[in-house]
């Protein structure tokens, strides 16, 4: 039976970080998709993922919105 997701090796952080926009900013208005980590993540409300270490990712929880609100490089959007 074939999975409706693939898996791919994150090799670098910086994929890592454009990885995590590319998926938050799937949605048309993904700033307030409820479905979505964003909001927990800038909320800062209990979540299932490890939400302090995603913003420290960025530097802080400033620098992951400011990091959302431009066009990541799609370059490191591969294999897909």
């Amino acid at each position: 039976m074939e999975l409706p997701f693939k898996r791919i090796f994150i090799d670098s952080e910086e994929y890592l970080k454009n990885q995590i926009i590319y998926i938050h900013q799937n949605p048309e208005n993904f700033q307030n998709y409820k479905f979505s980590s964003y909001l927990a993540v800038v909320s800062g409300s209990e979540i299932h993922v490890q939400q302090n270490k995603i913003p420290d990712l960025f530097g802080d929880r400033e620098n992951f919105i400011e990091a959302h609100k431009r066009e990541i490089n799609l370059n490191f959007v591969k294999d897909w």
